[in-house]
């Protein structure tokens, strides 16, 4: 299996947005496009297999439902991590309230990082199968 993963600072924008603040919408697709092209073609190709997209907000205020900001996500990493939306299976979508939480178990180097840094993240997975 093939991974990759980044973060983008939060809080995260609802596909709501697109019609109550186009332009607010359309600056989160730029700065979601810009984080997913600085981590993601510096090491690989696009990929055309089929793939799977983890996704975890974490925040301190109201988030957007978890189901309002995958649309905006997808659209912004399409022609940038893989060719077309359509080669989407699956997405999983949480969100993690850090107000409430003590610590988050076990994250990779660069969410423990953003954590630090940011009081709102949004950790993005995309994993694809090479032989597929």
């Amino acid at each position: 299996m093939e991974e990759f993963e980044f973060v983008i600072e939060g809080p995260a924008v609802s596909l709501k947005a697109k019609k109550t603040n186009a332009r607010r919408y359309q600056k989160w697709i730029r700065t979601v496009r810009a984080a997913a092209q600085s981590e993601f073609r510096s090491r690989r190709q696009i990929t055309s297999q089929n793939i799977i997209v983890s996704i975890a907000n974490y925040y301190t205020l109201s988030p957007p439902d978890v189901d309002n900001i995958i649309k905006p996500l997808l659209d912004a990493m399409g022609t940038v991590v893989y060719d077309d939306d359509s080669q989407v299976r699956k997405v999983i979508s949480e969100k993690v309230d850090l107000t409430s939480t003590d610590s988050i178990q076990n994250p990779s180097p660069l969410l423990a990082t953003a954590l630090e840094k940011y009081s709102e993240v949004l950790h993005i997975i995309v994993t694809w199968d090479a032989e597929d």
